[in-house]
């Protein structure tokens, strides 16, 4: 069984359609208060994806998605066999911002996200011997309707188009995401890193996605 957090989200809605995984039984985070404690042997990997990521979702929303993913995390450390489960979360390259500045603003959005981030990197790494962390770039496509592309579509923008934004385009996200699934040594703890991004003004973005 595989046990998923947002997989309803634009980054694990898109790679679940990419993996080879038709006869794998699904469980959403929404329905962990149905899920029986006996049952927890028959989950062979985790995808923890569910975490707000725009600054549309400010510090309580951050805040409460912080206490129940590590809740989620440490329902696990009482299960005597979750050392034979891959899990696989979703960080963010804002951390290795984080650790490369050692700067930390409590009042910046992505300083916060950053800190959580990586808090939730340690429980994970902890409770578990099998891990793939992935810090992920903003990611774009076309169907993605948060931050920067939905106030774009909406009109709502304020600020310079021209500045320059690195991010990756969801196919090359989900390509890459599958060939680090496929090549992890299990078990092992890994933090591949994402090569194919790209660099373009907000201009440039709003005319390939919006």
């Amino acid at each position: 069984m595989i046990l998923t957090t947002g997989a309803e989200g634009f980054l694990l809605s898109n790679l679940l359609k990419e993996l080879d995984i038709e006869n794998v039984d699904y469980l959403n985070i929404k329905e962990l208060d149905k899920f029986n404690p006996n049952d927890y042997d028959k989950i062979t990997e985790v995808y923890h994806f569910a975490f707000p990521s725009s600054s549309d979702e400010w510090e309580e929303k951050l805040t409460k998605s912080l206490d129940q993913s590590l809740s989620f995390v440490r329902s696990f450390e009482d299960f005597q066999d979750s050392k034979n489960v891959r899990f696989i979360f979703a960080s963010s390259m804002a951390v290795d911002e984080l650790i490369k500045t050692q700067k930390f603003d409590s009042n910046n959005f992505q300083d916060l996200y950053a800190g959580y981030k990586a808090i939730l990197e340690y429980a994970v790494t902890t409770i578990f011997d099998d891990v793939i962390i992935l810090r992920i770039p903003r990611v774009y496509g076309k169907d993605r309707n948060k931050g920067l592309l939905r106030k774009l579509r909406e009109g709502n923008f304020i600020g310079d188009k021209t500045k320059v934004i690195e991010y990756m385009d969801i196919n090359d996200w989900v390509s890459e995401t599958k060939d680090f699934l496929k090549n992890h040594k299990s078990p092992s703890i890994s933090f591949p890193e994402y090569k194919n991004t790209q660099i373009k003004t907000i201009e440039e973005i709003e005319r390939i996605y919006v």
